[in-house]
């Protein structure tokens, strides 16, 4: 995984911005293009580059791509991340959410978590998350 860059927190800060009131979309605001922005954001490069990844517009597009890549747990490792403890993670750090439907990739910003919700952005606190992994750097 790339170093982030050096004024990444405000990359990343710009980035959450832009996004705050985008609703969930497949394909380009849902939880595994959120996370895969962030981290381009902040490092420069794009964490499934080479993963001969489809555009998809639907769940089911979605589903079958993670199922391929071996689930949504396994993408931040894939991509060169190393796991940290959840209460270890810290700003910018990609982390897993459990929700009401199904699992969702966060991003620590602050003492918050973002990640992609029917209206926009929705925050947890990071004590919710059951997994974390650095991005940019050794743990």
């Amino acid at each position: 995984m790339k170093n982030r860059y050096q004024d990444w927190p405000l990359r990343l800060d710009a980035y959450v911005t832009a996004r705050l009131h985008r609703p969930f979309a497949w394909g380009t605001q849902d939880c595994c293009q959120f996370a895969r922005g962030a981290v381009k954001t902040q490092t420069g490069a794009d964490p499934a580059k080479g993963w001969g990844l489809r555009p998809y517009k639907a769940a089911r597009g979605a589903i079958g791509q993670l199922a391929r890549l071996g689930g949504l747990e396994k993408l931040p490792e894939r991509a060169g991340m190393q796991p940290v403890p959840v209460l270890m993670a810290r700003r910018g750090d990609l982390v897993l959410v459990p929700n009401e439907t199904h699992p969702a990739l966060g991003v620590v910003v602050g003492s918050k978590v973002a990640y992609p919700g029917k209206e926009g952005l929705i925050y947890v606190t990071l004590k919710m998350c059951t997994a974390a992994w650095r991005v940019g750097g050794k743990v």
